[in-house]
């Protein structure tokens, strides 16, 4: 199954002959940022829902973090950028990674979708991280 991020620079690079990791990040942030709300929805009423938030307020702020490094860079981006945009993605990874053990969610149901949400988000992570250049 091809990543959103996959069909956003096949579609940037039919539109404009080529795309940047950048524009591409950024198109796919915008996607993800969503899903973390249905990550809360899906968790509401529990009593691990506090946990969850915790997880879900943790990737926000790397997302902001990554948004704030893709939006300031340029054709080459300096090391300590790509250094940024990499530790925010790793950071989304791992919280991600924890997420469904810290929620402890009892629901079978709510398990198999708050599973699904977070690979698709690790999945979009894991493409991004696998194009960003190299400094």
């Amino acid at each position: 199954m091809k990543k959103f991020f996959e069909r956003v620079e096949a579609a940037f690079k039919k539109l404009f002959g080529s795309t940047t990791w950048e524009k591409t990040a950024s198109a796919t942030i915008t996607y993800v940022a969503p899903l973390l709300e249905t990550i809360v929805q899906l968790t509401a009423g529990s009593a691990a829902e506090t946990v969850t938030a915790g997880v879900v307020a943790t990737v926000q702020s790397d997302l902001a973090t990554l948004s704030a490094v893709v939006d300031g860079a340029t054709a080459t981006p300096p090391a300590n950028e790509l250094a940024a945009a990499t530790e925010a993605l790793t950071s989304i990874q791992t919280n991600f990674g924890s997420l469904l053990a810290a929620a402890e969610v009892k629901n079978s149901g709510k398990v198999t979708e708050i599973t699904a949400v977070a690979n698709t988000i690790i999945g979009e992570v894991e493409a991004i991280l696998g194009n960003i250049p190299k400094s």
